[in-house]
């Protein structure tokens, strides 16, 4: 209808639009590697168990987190767990729709954006049956990315957009990469307006430092139980070690 401003109603479009495009994966019973971990981790969390204490694996502790809420809130049902989800894919998909309208000015980009990433992270492989990280530490980057853009942000718009980031890199560390782009665009925004240590002072100090708040939270967690040794372990040694000890390919 001509003269409805649909944008009022995006967030809720987008939310319903993802629960329909994802109907289908919702009632199978059958559950992946991945995601039989995440519940069953998340379920033991319920519990009163520790992770990397009681139960072990090389991801962040966020998604297990992530995991044991969506269990708490829907019951351990697996047709709720999906349906949360699609929830967080609809909500990525209409922060993606205003970023697309704030960075181009027109709104038809967003729209366009949003149902983009909706079909993309929805219409894949066995129809993306099973949740994976990358459906839950997205939001978090794209978040980060639309309260920096722009020209009149305040150093906490920064702030929060790195604790945005680090609250993402405890449920996956590839986030990193993410802030590390982001960080890198800044001061390049800066150097091109002869603004280059505004962009580091404002913008770029603030957002490293509130970066890794939600891991120093991690940190002292562990560290406050007794068991910083296997928190450091499989957080860093078990994944760093076996990339420099990698093979040597003669030549």
């Amino acid at each position: 209808m001509r003269g409805v401003d649909w944008s009022k109603w995006a967030l809720g479009i987008f939310l319903g639009l993802a629960v329909v495009i994802r109907w289908g994966t919702f009632f199978p019973s059958v559950i992946n590697h991945d995601e039989s971990t995440y519940f069953l981790i998340g379920q033991g969390l319920l519990q009163g168990q520790t992770y990397l204490v009681d139960s072990f694996d090389t991801k962040p502790i966020g998604i297990f987190l992530v995991y044991a809420l969506m269990s708490l809130l829907g019951g351990g049902s697996i047709f709720m767990l999906r349906l949360f989800t699609a929830l967080v894919i609809g909500l990525t998909a209409y922060l993606i729709f205003r970023l697309g309208r704030k960075a181009n000015a027109d709104e038809r980009v967003g729209w366009a954006a949003g149902i983009a990433y909706l079909l993309l992270s929805s219409i894949f492989k066995f129809y993306g049956l099973s949740p994976n990280t990358e459906l839950f530490f997205v939001p978090f980057a794209v978040a980060a990315v639309l309260l920096v853009w722009g020209e009149k942000q305040q150093w906490y718009h920064f702030a929060l957009a790195g604790l945005l980031l680090g609250a993402g890199f405890v449920i996956k560390y590839v986030i990193a990469a993410d802030a590390f782009a982001i960080g890198a665009f800044l001061l390049w925004r800066g150097w091109r307006q002869q603004g280059l240590s505004k962009a580091i002072l404002q913008q770029c100090f603030p957002l490293t430092l509130a970066f890794f708040i939600p891991l120093g939270i991690v940190y002292g967690y562990y560290a406050s139980i007794g068991h910083l040794d296997s928190f450091l372990f499989y957080t860093f040694d078990l994944l760093v070690n076996p990339l420099l000890n990698l093979p040597q390919i003669p030549l």
